[in-house]
């Protein structure tokens, strides 16, 4: 009850979603929230060559061919590449008739900017010919081990030389190497996104979700279900 009513003395809708280890949520239930069950991909780090075997073998051909490529991978969470992030992004929601990330981009810029602060993001941006063409923001909680594969997007022209399947290998790579012991994909309920994330074959792992509204926000999701 606390915390429902901390949740709606701030906000007229709240949606959220919880890591694979949470997996009693009935307090919300009991509080009148919709809840749903959700998925996700999540792999255990032992070590990089035993991964690579898992990948489906064009993926592990992707890769070698980009590795072929002229390439870098920066580690950066300056104001600059947050923004190529975000640009990215919007180009990989257009590309896939999304209507939007769910975030402005002052919010998104913000949140990356307060976890890198804190030592909890990293952004990750493949390089090719001197230009930005993927991006994936990851958050990671080092005291439990686990990496998220949060925010990813990629530019049309290059999505078939491998180079976003090689970015994804080299975040992996980088989480062994500190010591993570699970990289989790952080979402399989979209078709598309599902099949690029299944090519990996990272066990196959149910979540849950909840979600609630207030007032005229409750009113108007209802309505739109009938428009």
């Amino acid at each position: 009850n606390a915390l429902n009513d901390f949740i709606f003395s701030r906000y007229q809708h709240f949606i959220a979603s919880f890591s694979p280890a949470t997996t009693d949520i009935r307090p919300y239930s009991w509080n009148g929230f919709e809840t749903r069950i959700r998925y996700t991909y999540v792999g255990e780090l032992n070590s990089n060559i035993q991964l690579q075997e898992n990948f489906d073998s064009d993926i592990r051909r992707r890769i070698k061919k980009a590795q072929e490529l002229d390439h870098e991978v920066i580690m950066d969470n300056s104001d600059t590449y947050i923004n190529h992030a975000w640009e990215l992004e919007q180009q990989s929601f257009k590309r896939q008739h999304f209507q939007q990330s769910g975030f402005t981009k002052q919010q998104f810029l913000s949140f990356i900017k307060t976890f890198s602060g804190e030592g909890s993001s990293m952004v990750f941006t493949m390089i090719h010919e001197g230009a930005p063409i993927a991006s994936v923001v990851t958050v990671h909680e080092k005291t439990r081990g686990i990496a998220y594969y949060w925010q990813a997007g990629a530019s049309k022209d290059y999505l078939s030389p491998g180079l976003n399947q090689l970015l994804v290998q080299r975040i992996i790579e980088h989480y062994i190497s500190e010591g993570y012991k699970k990289f989790d994909l952080v979402g399989a309920d979209t078709d598309t996104i599902a099949r690029y994330k299944s090519t990996f074959n990272f066990p196959l792992v149910p979540m849950y979700s909840v979600i609630k509204s207030r007032g005229m926000t409750k009113f108007g999701l209802m309505i739109k279900k009938f428009v």
